[in-house]
C-alpha cells in the first residue's frame, strides 16, 4: 500500500470504509473521463445513479456532468447557482429532495 493511500485512510475517516481513487494510480487526472469511469466500474453503477461532489468546478462538476453523473460544486464562497453547495452537510439536504 502506498504511503499517500495509507496516510489518507488513517487521517480521513478513521474506522469508516473508504475507497480512494488516486489519479497517479489510475494514470489519469480529472476531468479525464477515465477517472470517473473507473469509479463507476468499481462500484458497478450507472452514471445517473451517482453523485460526485467536489470543490473544483471543472474537475469536480463539469467533468462528471459530461459523463452523465449527478454533480454538486462545493463553493465555500457562497452557493449562487442551483448546482452549488456551501458545506458538505448540504449534500444531505440535496439528497432529501432527489431520488436516490
Amino acid at each position: 500500500m502506498g504511503l499517500v493511500r495509507l496516510l489518507l485512510i488513517k487521517c480521513l475517516l478513521g474506522g469508516y470504509s473508504l475507497e480512494l481513487f488516486l489519479s497517479y494510480e489510475l494514470g489519469c487526472i480529472k476531468p479525464e473521463a477515465k477517472i470517473y469511469q473507473s469509479i463507476l466500474n468499481r462500484f458497478g453503477c450507472k452514471a445517473e445513479e451517482c453523485l460526485f461532489v467536489g470543490d473544483t468546478f471543472e474537475a469536480d462538476y463539469a467533468g462528471p456532468k459530461a459523463l452523465g453523473l449527478q454533480a454538486l460544486h462545493l463553493s465555500r464562497l457562497g452557493a449562487a447557482e442551483s448546482y452549488q453547495i456551501n458545506t458538505l452537510t448540504d449534500v444531505i439536504t440535496y439528497l432529501g429532495g432527489h431520488d436516490q
